[in-house]
C-alpha cells in the first residue's frame, strides 16, 4: 500500500519479486478509485506503473527537499532577525549608557561650578567681614582720638 502525503491511499495491491500480482487499485488524492488493473496485464503496463511509482517517489523527495530548504531559509531568517534584534538592543543599551555618562558628567561639572561659586562667595564674605571690621576699627580709633581731643579743649 502506498499513500499520498495528505493521508489518502494512493495504490494498493500485492507485489512479489518486483512483479505485480493480483488486483491493484489506484486512487486519486481525494480517496476515490482512479483505476483497477489485473496481474495478467502485459509487462509494458508493469513498466509504466514502476515509472509512475518512481516519479511519485521522486516528487516526494523533491517535496521533502523543498520543505528542508524552506525550513533552512526560515531558520536563517530567524537567526538574522535575532542577530538584528540583539544588535538593536546592544545599540540601545550603549545609547542609554552614553546618556547616563553624559548626565553624570554634566552633574559633576555642575557640582564643580557650584563649589567654585561657594568658594568665591565665602572668600567675598570673608573679605567683606574683614573690610567691615577694619572700618569699625578705624571708626573706633577715630572716635577715641576725637573724644580725647575734645576732652583736652
Amino acid at each position: 500500500t502506498f499513500w499520498y502525503e495528505n493521508g489518502q491511499k494512493k495504490m494498493e495491491g500485492v507485489c512479489r519479486n518486483d512483479k505485480l500480482l493480483g488486483e491493484w487499485t489506484y486512487y486519486n488524492n481525494k480517496g476515490s478509485i482512479k483505476k483497477v488493473i489485473k496481474a495478467d496485464i502485459k509487462k509494458e503496463l508493469e513498466t509504466e506503473i514502476k515509472a509512475e511509482v518512481q516519479e511519485q517517489a521522486k516528487e516526494h523527495l523533491e517535496v521533502k527537499k523543498a520543505a528542508a530548504e524552506k525550513a533552512a531559509a526560515e531558520k536563517a531568517a530567524a537567526e538574522k532577525a535575532a542577530a538584528e534584534k540583539a544588535a538593536a538592543e546592544k545599540a540601545a543599551a550603549e545609547q542609554v549608557k552614553a546618556e547616563s555618562e553624559k548626565t553624570e558628567a554634566v552633574a559633576r561639572t555642575k557640582a564643580a561650578a557650584e563649589k567654585v561659586v561657594a568658594e568665591k562667595t565665602a572668600k567675598r564674605t570673608k573679605h567683606m567681614i574683614l573690610a567691615g571690621a577694619t572700618l569699625i576699627i578705624i571708626f573706633l580709633v577715630y572716635w577715641v582720638r576725637r573724644s580725647k581731643s575734645l576732652g583736652k579743649k
